[in-house]
C-alpha cells in the first residue's frame, strides 16, 4: 500500500493491486536504422531515477481541496546550438482526472520554444517536428513550455492514437483515470541520440471517492513507449511498442466542460490554472 494525498480525500492511502502486465509488447527490431538510438534510449531510461514503476508512485499529489482532477508536473532544460542556448522542455506528468471534474488544457502558445523549434527545422533539418502536448490540451494539459517537448508529427500522431484517445474515451464513459508520462531523452540535442526522445506512458482506472487506482483492470491501458527519430532531411520516424489497437476519438465527444482553452496561458490571464502544479 502506497501512501497518497489526493485532492479531495488526503488522508486516505491510494490503493493498488498488483498484476502481471497484460498489454503484449514487442522489441524494437534491432536491424532497423534507428536501433543504435533505441538501445542509448533504453540505457538511458534504465538509469533514470525519473522513470518508476506505477507502485512506487508515492506522494504525487499535494492538490487544493476545491479541485478533484489535477495535473502534477516537472521540468528540465535542454540545450541546443551546440549548447550555446538552452530551452525549458517538460520532463513528466502525473494527471488524476475525475469525470466529473472536468479541467481544461489549451493549444502551444504562440512563441514557446520558438527558438529551439527553429534550430530543430532549420539548423538540424528535421522537416516535421511538432510542441507534443505531455499532458494532452483537451485533458488539462496547458500549451506551456512545461508541458511541451519537440518530437516527430508521426510520434505525436501515435501519442493522440494510443494514448490520448483512450483516456477521453474512458473520460466520456465516465471512468477516472491516473495518467503518467515522463520523457526520456539527452539534456543535449546534439548530443548521440540527436534530438531522439521517448515518451513512457501509462494509464489506469482511478476512483475519485476511494482515491485507489486498479492494476487489475487493464483500460484504459497499462503501459508503452512512444519513440521519436527526428532524421534531417526528412519527416522523421515515430514508433509504438505496443500491439494494443489504437483508438480515434472525436473532439466533439468529450463530456461538457473539457477541452482546450485558447493558446498558451491567454485563457487564464498568463497565470497557470491552479489545477497544473509543479511536481
Amino acid at each position: 500500500m502506497r501512501k497518497f494525498s489526493s485532492p479531495e480525500h488526503s488522508d486516505i492511502p491510494l490503493q493498488a493491486k498488483q498484476k502481471p502486465a497484460r498489454v503484449a509488447v514487442q522489441a524494437f527490431d534491432d536491424a532497423r536504422p534507428a536501433a543504435a538510438t533505441q538501445l542509448r534510449l533504453q540505457k538511458l531510461a534504465d538509469n533514470s531515477p525519473r522513470v518508476q514503476k506505477l507502485g512506487e508512485l508515492g506522494n504525487l499529489m499535494n492538490a487544493p481541496a476545491q479541485l478533484a482532477s489535477v495535473v502534477k508536473y516537472r521540468t528540465k532544460s535542454i540545450s541546443y546550438d551546440n549548447q550555446s542556448k538552452t530551452e525549458v522542455v517538460g520532463a513528466g506528468a502525473t494527471a488524476f482526472l475525475d469525470p466529473g471534474a472536468p479541467i481544461n488544457g489549451s493549444a502551444p502558445g504562440s512563441g514557446v520554444q520558438q527558438g529551439l523549434m527553429d534550430y530543430l527545422k532549420n539548423t538540424k533539418r528535421f522537416k516535421s517536428m511538432k510542441r507534443g502536448h505531455l499532458m494532452n490540451g483537451q485533458l488539462g494539459g496547458p500549451g506551456i513550455a512545461e508541458n511541451l517537448f519537440p518530437i516527430t508529427t508521426k510520434a505525436n500522431n501515435y501519442h493522440k492514437l494510443y494514448a490520448e484517445n483512450k483516456i477521453k474515451a474512458a473520460i466520456d464513459n465516465d471512468v477516472g483515470v491516473m495518467y503518467d508520462v515522463s520523457v526520456n531523452s539527452e539534456w543535449d540535442v546534439d548530443g548521440k541520440l540527436n534530438g531522439a526522445a521517448e515518451f513512457i506512458c501509462s494509464a489506469h482506472v482511478w476512483d475519485p471517492k476511494s482515491n485507489s487506482i486498479d492494476l487489475v483492470e487493464p483500460e484504459p491501458f497499462s503501459k508503452f513507449k512512444v519513440t521519436s527519430f527526428p532524421q534531417a532531411d526528412s519527416t522523421g520516424e515515430g514508433q509504438v511498442d505496443t500491439l494494443a489497437d489504437s483508438k480515434t476519438f472525436l473532439t466533439k465527444d468529450l463530456p461538457n466542460g473539457w477541452g482546450e482553452k485558447g493558446k498558451g496561458l491567454d485563457y487564464w490571464d498568463q497565470k497557470k490554472p491552479g489545477h497544473y502544479q509543479p511536481w
